[in-house]
């Protein structure tokens, strides 16, 4: 055997070596680890909710962030879910500036994201009223920290007032 590596544990008020307990070599082990948190300087990713999805056929339009709630890290792939939609209708996000406090606009409903840069297609929703799909975060300096509101639309014949219904506002904030 040969030694892997040169850890070493706090027993009582000493450092002692680890080592593989056999006789009658004893030779050291690795132990792998991982740090997770943000180093100095860097942006730490987060994503949250803001304002209401508007009421519809199976209640209010909402994105599903999961338990816990995913990170939009840089490099990686995030995964989009919207709930409460109608099975069969093919949600858009509007992409753009996170607008907190949101916009009337009836009977629509209200606008989360202005000015919007971007309008993807989702899958359909499902039997469950629900549509994910993955998206990937791009890598790059400049996008860390970058704060990018998504807000999806869908045809919902139950939404009061104009039969559109929509999601609340989703922020995510890019880090690595």
């Amino acid at each position: 055997m040969y030694e892997t590596g040169d850890a070493i544990q706090r027993q009582v008020a000493t450092w002692v070596a680890l080592n593989n307990a056999v006789t009658p070599l004893f030779v050291g082990v690795a132990i792998p680890f991982r740090i997770f948190g943000a180093a100095v300087g860097q942006v730490r990713a987060s994503a949250g909710l803001y304002g209401v999805g508007k009421l519809g056929t199976n209640g209010v339009g909402a994105w599903d962030l999961g338990a816990p709630a995913r990170r939009s890290i840089l490099g990686r792939a995030y995964m989009l879910r919207l709930i409460n939609g109608v099975a069969g209708a093919t949600p858009i996000v509007k992409v753009g500036t996170p607008l907190g406090a949101g916009l009337p606009f009836p009977p629509v409903g209200t606008l989360y994201v202005l000015p919007v840069v971007a309008a993807i297609p989702m899958p359909t929703f499902d039997a469950r009223n629900t549509s994910a799909m993955r998206m990937n975060v791009p890598n790059g300096a400049s996008l860390c920290g970058l704060a990018v509101g998504w807000q999806g639309f869908w045809d919902d014949p139950g939404a009061a007032g104009f039969p559109l219904g929509h999601s609340d506002g989703l922020v995510l904030t890019l880090g690595n």
